[in-house]
């Protein structure tokens, strides 16, 4: 019995810490947000002058749950209004330009992010018949003359003084006598 006494006296002991530390176990704290992956579909291309483009956001949320948000940005600008997971993106420049296009998402608390570039080319530029266009360093039409015979470009070239390729190998010999060669 004396022996029994003291091993009854630490296992109580043992129960009675046992029973203050199992709520302390019990206590969870909530899992950490993970950001939201994205990637963007119809993404890294070349498009035509004034065509339209369809981007659209692809995400992943191991959140489950998570609502969403959204907003695109081109080279650095926020798009008002595109804050949906599609983007209908067209653009026209003179030249030929790249595009940063971006979309940020967010669940609230954290933001998952993709870009893709967008190269639209420049359009391409056709003479019409009978004109005579006077361009500047940038290809930029400064002025139009339409002429109704081969006269009218005769009294238009005495008044300008103009570098002048034919590209028409029909007109070299009448074009060589207008401009004052011989024929």
């Amino acid at each position: 019995m004396r022996l029994l006494l003291p091993i009854l006296i630490i296992f109580l002991f043992l129960m009675a810490c046992a029973q203050t530390t199992a709520p302390e176990l019990e206590k969870t704290e909530e899992a950490p947000n993970i950001a939201p992956t994205v990637i963007i579909l119809g993404g890294d291309t070349i498009i035509e002058n004034g065509q339209n483009h369809l981007l659209t956001a692809e995400v992943d949320d191991p959140d489950v749950g998570d609502m969403h948000s959204y907003q695109w940005s081109i080279d650095g600008i926020e798009q008002l209004g595109e804050t949906e997971s599609a983007f209908l993106f067209s653009k026209s420049p003179e030249i030929e330009t790249v595009y940063a296009v971006q979309i940020i998402i967010s669940d609230g608390e954290a933001e998952g992010q993709a870009s893709v570039s967008i190269t639209v080319l420049e359009s391409p530029w056709t003479p019409e018949p009978w004109h005579i266009y006077i361009l500047d360093a940038a290809d930029t039409i400064l002025f139009d003359y339409v002429a109704a015979n081969l006269t009218d470009y005769y009294y238009m070239l005495q008044a300008v003084k103009l570098k002048v390729e034919i590209h028409n190998r029909d007109f070299v010999d009448q074009w060589h006598w207008i401009a004052g060669g011989t024929s």
